[in-house]
Formats: C-alpha cells, sequence, structure tokens
C-alpha cells in the first residue's frame, strides 16, 4: 500500500534481425558465412545434422529395446530383492526397493546383455577415447567452439576425468568410460541390424520419436 516511484532505466524488445555479417557470425562464428546464401545453406547442414543425430540415438534406443525384450534371462528374484533391501537399508525402504525392482532387474539383464555383445564383438575402451568423449562434453558447455581452445578443453577434460562426483565420490573416469562402452555396444547392435530407410516429415518423426522413448 502507499505511494511508489520508479524511473524506467531501459527498455527491450524482440524484432527480426538484419541478414547482415554480424548476424552471420553471432549465429555460425567469424566468418564462415559472408552472404545469405552461404548462411541459409550452413543452417540447413546444422538442422539436418541435428536430426541425423537424433535418429541414429534413437535407431540405438529401439534396437536395445527390441534385443531386450528378445532376450529371456532368468534371475533369482527373491535373492535379488533381498539383497538389495540389505544393501539399501537406511537409504531406501522395502516398498521403495519393491516399487523399482523391475527397474532393477531390466537394468541387470541390460549389463549382462551388454557384455556378452562387447565380448563377442571383442569391445574394448581405451583412455584416449574416454578422454576424447570428455572433450565432446566439454565442447558443448562451452557453446562455442574454436581451434584456439584445443589445449584448454583439453586441460579441463582431464581434470574432469580426475574429480570425484558428489559425498559417494563416484569416479568420474569410471562414469565417462561407462558412457563410451555403452555407445560401442549400441554401434555394434546397429551393425548387425536391418535398416529399411524411410522419410518422413517432422510431425511424424515426434510421432516416432515419442513412441520409441
Amino acid at each position: 500500500s502507499g505511494d511508489v516511484n520508479f524511473a524506467i532505466e531501459d527498455i527491450t524488445s524482440a524484432a527480426e534481425a538484419e541478414l547482415n555479417q554480424d548476424f552471420f557470425d553471432k549465429v555460425l562464428g567469424k566468418d564462415k558465412a559472408t552472404d545469405e546464401a552461404s548462411f541459409r545453406t550452413q543452417v540447413m547442414e546444422i538442422i539436418e545434422s541435428n536430426y541425423k543425430r537424433e535418429t541414429e540415438y534413437l535407431l540405438k534406443i529401439d534396437a536395445e529395446k527390441t534385443l531386450l525384450e528378445a532376450t529371456n534371462i532368468d534371475l533369482p528374484n527373491e535373492f535379488l530383492r533381498k539383497w538389495l533391501i540389505e544393501v539399501n537399508t537406511g537409504k531406501f525402504t522395502e516398498e521403495q526397493v519393491d516399487q523399482d525392482f523391475e527397474n532393477v532387474k531390466k537394468d541387470i539383464r541390460w549389463s549382462l546383455i551388454k557384455n556378452k555383445i562387447a565380448e563377442i564383438a571383442e569391445i574394448k575402451v581405451e583412455y584416449p577415447e574416454v578422454l576424447e568423449r570428455t572433450k565432446e562434453m566439454v565442447r558443448g558447455q562451452f557453446g562455442y567452439y574454436d581451434s584456439a581452445m584445443d589445449d584448454i578443453i583439453e586441460k579441463v577434460a582431464n581434470n574432469y576425468l580426475t574429480e570425484k562426483k558428489g559425498n559417494e565420490g563416484q569416479d568420474r573416469f569410471m562414469q565417462m568410460y561407462n558412457e563410451v562402452f555403452a555407445n560401442k555396444v549400441s554401434n555394434a547392435i546397429v551393425d548387425r541390424v536391418k535398416v529399411n530407410k524411410k522419410t518422413v516429415n517432422v510431425d511424424v518423426f515426434k510421432e516416432i520419436a515419442q513412441a520409441v522413448k
């Protein structure tokens, strides 16, 4: 209640940008495009690349889901339930363990399948591969990448791999190692399946993506 005095110091509004060099540089990086035609071509390439990456990801998820559903692995349910309750004493109640029990069994089955595929395909993960995956993550966090940043990115990536995560002291190296391992297994699966390619519009693609996820 009462009277209030205030002063407007700044007003901002959104408007369409001019298609000039300053705009091209802000979107793509300095001198990546010098006219509207090359700018639009590169933007289209970025969009296509994003959808290609999303398509490959969905193919891996779908292949893994199909493989998991088609592979029957009997687990000692009663023993597994008792073990989970024991190791999670003080963290989760028996009811909470039971609620997540099916998901835990699915994770265990998928882990066994992954390890078997890795054995058959002779999959191994080396440190340079883990480092490169970490560098990719760091580049993504920067949002903008220039080759002059390579040394900084490698230093940040190496530091990240030697840090511990949270109170549990989870090994960040193992976290990234498991990502590289899982990706290699996914690639091995996709390489062994028959793929029927089909072109669809964006709306249909979104429906397919929603169904797979």
